[in-house]
């Protein structure tokens, strides 16, 4: 992907005539996604956009390694 990433999403989906994109989201809530991607998807994309939580057993090794390098999520 070159560019900013929901712009690029975007472009990708409609080229390839998608007809839906799936996301990953960190904190697996929707107002909280990477950035402003998943929101410049939901408001701009050509389609369906379907945002994946992640498993609790991968919020916890997120939030391990976090704490592990001082880092917050």
């Amino acid at each position: 992907v070159h560019g900013a990433a929901g712009p690029a999403l975007a472009r990708g989906a409609t080229r390839l005539c998608a007809d839906a994109i799936v996301i990953g989201s960190r904190r697996g809530i929707c107002t909280r996604l990477t950035g402003g991607v998943a929101r410049y998807l939901r408001r701009h994309a050509p389609a369906q956009v379907i945002v994946v939580k992640p498993s609790p057993a991968r919020r916890r090794r997120a939030r391990d390694t976090a704490r592990t390098f001082n880092l917050r999520l």
